[in-house]
């Protein structure tokens, strides 16, 4: 399996489907994360799943969440990426 140790994805529309499936599979494969989208409840949901992994394995990314104005967003996806936080 692929690791992605040391690299940042920012997903979109996190909160379910192909973005929910895609967090979960890339903080397994220890990627960190920066998530967003309009469904909060369903985005506090894929960053509970990125914690606390599957059967398969554990996750290990960190995830930032985003509900912020897109611009704000980017903005602090660069910063995490930068080691900013």
């Amino acid at each position: 399996m692929r690791t992605f140790d040391g690299k940042v994805a920012a997903i979109t529309g996190a909160a379910s489907g192909i973005g929910r499936a895609l967090a979960v599979d890339l903080s397994r494969r220890g990627c960190a994360l920066a998530l967003s989208d309009v469904d909060a409840a369903g985005l506090a949901q894929t960053q509970a799943l990125c914690r606390e992994g599957t059967a398969e394995g554990t996750a290990t990314g960190s995830c930032l969440v985003g509900g912020a104005a897109p611009q704000t967003w980017m903005a602090r996806v660069g910063a995490a990426a930068a080691g900013g936080g």
